[in-house]
């Protein structure tokens, strides 16, 4: 039974969050149309060597795991420091099991605050912030592969989706979700012919789908 809840388009950014704090975010990005652009290797190229340079061009950032599945991809960015300062936050920092850092943002969050939150990326962002990193990150991969690949007519959603991540265990169950989503795309909420989830899987858990694993 496919679920009829669906997202609206407009922006659900955490209020009073600034996205350009020292904290580490799990972001989900897709395709236009969910078409399945990344099954083609030439696609699939430009937008890993993209994804992997954003720390070059935003040396504020380090990344985690991430992964390229069809129509959508799924990665961890993480700020350590504010862009307009040399400062990085060592005081939250933590270690992930691959020994990168990211921030522990459990205590400056409300314990019934939504971290999760899909929004769409404004005309302008704030340098620095995640949605200006992502913007960047689109508009160059759109360029490129319309420009070396057969598909001229690639493009991403405006949209984006990003969960604040709390915590040492909450990062690390989202880095095994990541690292095993490919195996899960039958059941995957961006696959088109997947029976997605129920109105009741998409309940808290189901908008945080690493809470099923």
């Amino acid at each position: 039974m496919a679920s009829n809840l669906k997202f609206h388009r407009q922006s659900h950014r955490l209020r009073d969050w600034d996205y350009r704090t020292p904290a580490s975010y799990f972001i989900t990005m897709c395709t236009q149309g969910k078409v399945e652009f990344f099954n083609d290797k030439s696609t699939l190229y430009f937008a890993k060597k993209f994804w992997k340079e954003i720390p070059e061009r935003h040396p504020h950032v380090t990344l985690g795991a991430f992964e390229f599945v069809h129509n959508h991809m799924h990665g961890i960015i993480t700020i350590i420091r504010d862009p307009k300062s040399s400062f990085i936050d060592r005081k939250n920092s933590l270690q992930s099991d691959a020994g990168a850092s990211f921030i522990d943002r459990g205590s400056q969050l409300q314990n019934d605050a939504p971290a999760s939150n899909q929004h769409t990326i404004p005309n302008h962002c704030e340098s620095g912030s995640i949605g200006a990193i992502l913007q960047g990150y689109k508009m160059i991969t759109k360029r490129m592969i319309r420009f070396d690949t057969k598909f001229r007519d690639f493009d991403w959603q405006r949209d984006f989706w990003d969960h604040i991540i709390r915590n040492q265990k909450e990062y690390s169950r989202i880095t095994r979700y990541i690292e095993k989503n490919l195996e899960r795309w039958e059941r995957d909420r961006h696959n088109p012919i997947s029976p997605n989830f129920t109105a009741d899987e998409i309940s808290e858990a189901g908008r945080l789908p690493w809470n099923t694993m």
